[in-house]
């Protein structure tokens, strides 16, 4: 998959997502302090085609996945990448999040899918 990897929000806002990873890796992953990040669990075929599991956000990434991989079997089960998108105002990632969601049709998102 080519990075970025961009999404389009209900606003029209364009969203690129410059790091990517198999889900395997989140594990090991580091993130840096300060930062937020809107993260989209995918599922990539062998033919590059691309299904939106999850959108979320947070300002603890490392915490969050774990929470992720402990509750959440229907996300990691369908999931085998996931992109990311980091934040320095916090403000604008919660707000981002929620046009990403209304504006894409994710399947493990509930709250904002109306």
């Amino acid at each position: 998959m080519q990075s970025p990897f961009i999404l389009y929000g209900k606003s029209g806002k364009k969203y690129e997502f410059h790091s990517i990873y198999p889900i395997s890796t989140l594990p090991n992953l580091k993130f840096q302090k300060d930062f937020g990040i809107i993260y989209v669990y995918l599922h990539i075929d062998s033919n590059d085609n691309i299904r939106l599991i999850y959108c979320g956000k947070d300002e603890n990434p490392p915490k969050r996945f774990r929470e992720h991989e402990e509750n959440d079997k229907n996300i990691i089960g369908k999931s085998n990448f996931v992109a990311i998108c980091h934040y320095l105002y916090l403000k604008e990632m919660e707000n981002d999040e929620i046009d990403l969601i209304k504006g894409n049709p994710f399947e493990e998102n509930i709250q904002h899918n109306s």
